[in-house]
């Protein structure tokens, strides 16, 4: 991979910063926090593989990844907003507390090194539990509290849906012309091509890279907006005034053109989801989803995976093959993460599995929960994933005759995109600081309405 160019240390580190700044200023506080976490997602430089821009010792790498957080929380700070950086609300203390534990938990059980032929794995320190419990810190709790403590209302999920539609009007041109073109911008304006060109190629034609680093991410995000526009179009939404029938027909035929059957399984899924079933019934489903999510490594051997393998194989023989070569290589890598179930292996690739002769790495992993759970262990994985299916058991808790006529189609919309990134973990990687930001906001949206559920129907009135 060839080094980055100059534009890439620019964007990151004055353009990105003063374009925050003028967002800050001009925009509401709900929308100014959206924005300044959604744009530098789509369009910022993908992480460069090989070049680390500036590495404070302890911390994360400040890339596309750490920098958008820093210039969130310094704009924050100067404004004198406080946010409330542990949420005591029912059980999301308990899932903060093991997220922000897991890193110290898993380097003090990991001191061994590990021997594989001619490979050597080095023993943990403490240095690395505090540099690992930093990166985890800022790249994933920090957008989590930002959105618990400021993206709380039917407004800020209003705006949320609105801003991944808008943003999803101008990435759509990018996404078409790359369909068109091939995935070049990133190399174009960057200097590089941040993954491995083959996996672009499908059906003849290409996959759209755009500014996200991978063609499965760009569909993710593709079925995201169009969600949001379906949702704005059925509120009859003003941004939706006119023709909104057929700019989500347009965004349903962008999503086609991504090429990624996830994608599409995934609107078709919130289709059926939003047009026949209640808001209770909703929530249930998200709720179930979250609940197998939640203990996947422990539930995974009772799900029908050849059941699924055979239903792609109609579909795509090639995607099924794929498919079916993924869960064969999970299944040694979950053998392997039992054998320290509680705290996991640590990093450095010591979940992975290695040729006891040669020490050859024979390990594939593609899904973040096989990565969570082979690293950190039942602790990890629990507090990192409880992060995100626990607002949904939060937001169902909350439900009754009183509070429904309060839940926004909004709400319900980012519910289900949460959903959607917790399904997406099983075969892919996605999880970034959108999704836990996205995840905090309906946990805060769950306690406000919990809170208005408790209050007593007498508050308000003069006394007699």
């Amino acid at each position: 991979m060839p080094p980055p160019n100059g534009f890439y240390y620019i964007a990151l580190f004055i353009l990105w910063p003063l374009v925050a700044y003028k967002i800050f200023k001009r925009y509401s506080l709900d929308r100014s926090i959206i924005l300044l976490f959604l744009v530098p997602y789509l369009f910022l430089p993908v992480p460069h593989g090989g070049m680390t821009p500036i590495k404070l010792p302890l911390f994360p790498p400040l890339d596309k990844e750490a920098v958008p957080v820093f210039v969130a929380l310094a704009l924050i700070y100067m404004n004198k907003i406080k946010l409330d950086y542990l949420p005591k609300f029912r059980w999301s203390l308990v899932f903060c507390l093991a997220f922000l534990l897991s890193p110290f938990m898993t380097v003090f059980a990991n001191n061994d090194p590990l021997v594989f032929g001619t490979r050597v794995l080095p023993g943990l320190k403490f240095s690395e539990a505090l540099s690992i419990f930093a990166g985890v810190y800022i790249k994933v709790y920090v957008p989590f509290i930002i959105g618990f403590s400021l993206l709380n209302t039917n407004r800020a999920h209003e705006e949320f849906i609105k801003m991944i539609f808008i943003l999803g009007l101008v990435y759509s041109l990018i996404m078409v012309y790359e369909v068109r073109m091939s995935p070049q911008l990133h190399r174009i304006v960057y200097g590089y091509f941040p993954h491995d060109w083959i996996q672009q190629i499908r059906a003849g034609g290409f996959r759209p890279v755009a500014f996200l680093g991978h063609g499965l991410l760009v569909a993710l995000y593709g079925c995201l907006m169009t969600i949001s526009a379906f949702i704005l179009w059925r509120n009859r939404h003003e941004v939706m005034k006119g023709k909104g029938a057929f700019v989500v027909l347009y965004f349903i035929a962008v999503l086609i053109l991504c090429k990624t059957y996830s994608a599409v399984i995934y609107f078709l899924a919130f289709l059926a989801l939003t047009l026949f079933l209640s808001i209770r019934m909703r929530l249930t489903v998200a709720s179930v989803v979250g609940l197998i999510f939640l203990f996947y490594p422990a539930v995974r051997s009772l799900l029908p995976l050849s059941e699924i393998t055979e239903f792609f194989m109609d579909l795509n023989p090639d995607r099924a093959a794929s498919l079916q070569f993924r869960f064969n290589h999970e299944d040694h890598l979950l053998e392997k993460g039992n054998e320290r179930p509680w705290f996991g292996w640590g990093t450095w690739g010591r979940n992975r599995i290695y040729d006891p002769l040669t020490g050859k790495d024979l390990s594939v992993t593609d899904g973040a929960w096989i990565l969570a759970y082979g690293i950190f262990g039942w602790l990890g994985y629990i507090g990192s994933m409880g992060l995100l299916a626990y607002p949904v058991f939060a937001l169902k808790r909350t439900l009754n005759d009183k509070t429904e006529k309060d839940f926004s189609t909004y709400t319900l919309g980012l519910v289900f995109i949460l959903m959607i990134y917790m399904i997406d973990q099983i075969p892919n990687a996605s999880l970034c600081h959108l999704s836990y930001l996205i995840a905090g906001a309906v946990l805060g949206r769950a306690k406000q309405l919990a809170e208005s559920r408790s209050r007593p129907i007498t508050e308000g009135l003069r006394p007699a």
